[in-house]
């Protein structure tokens, strides 16, 4: 081996590969990059504490009238001028939750498939349709559901989880059987 940093082969010494990749080199690009990196980042910072600005001075007259208790009380009077977010809270957590006990362990198992099992060919056709699912704009899916999901929850899925012990639950499956509710929305 000779020592001008080349073995007998011709390539690269490890030793001197890793002395070349801790040398950073510092240039007038990369200088102006971390500028702009840090400008941005900065930029990101302004417009989030902008928009709490805008959100907090946008309701300031509705905490000034119903309080902070807005947001953990049940009550909704409209003769008395009441209001309490808390049920819409609930139930916007609710169905997220429902969503994602149903599309986490889907989502992985259509990752791991398409990623470990399935012939590449067939990998790229399965995944072509799942971006062309996620293009699908959300109100179509609300439509299927509603036209679709409604009448066979009504008619099958709702009557029987009400005979389970799930069916105590009353702010998942309680009232009549209608088809429209937290569960069928998550």
């Amino acid at each position: 081996m000779s020592d001008t940093g080349h073995s007998l082969n011709g390539g690269w010494r490890v030793r001197d590969m890793a002395s070349r990749a801790r040398r950073a080199p510092s240039s007038r690009t990369d200088t102006a990059f971390r500028g702009f990196t840090i400008a941005c980042a900065l930029f990101i910072a302004l417009l989030m504490l902008g928009i709490t600005i805008a959100l907090v001075n946008g309701s300031w007259e509705s905490m000034r009238e119903f309080g902070l208790s807005f947001l953990w009380t049940s009550d909704w009077d409209i003769n008395k001028g009441v209001y309490g977010a808390l049920p819409p809270m609930m139930g916007t957590l609710t169905t997220t939750l429902i969503a994602m006990v149903i599309a986490l362990p889907l989502a992985l198992v259509i990752a791991l498939l398409l990623v470990e099992l399935v012939h590449p060919i067939a990998a790229r056709i399965i995944g072509t349709g799942v971006e062309m699912l996620a293009a699908i704009p959300s109100i179509i899916y609300g439509m299927w559901g509603l036209f679709v999901l409604v009448p066979i929850m009504q008619a099958h899925v709702i009557p029987w989880l009400q005979s389970t012990p799930l069916g105590r639950v009353p702010w998942l499956l309680g009232g009549p059987p209608l088809g429209v509710g937290i569960l069928t929305a998550g």
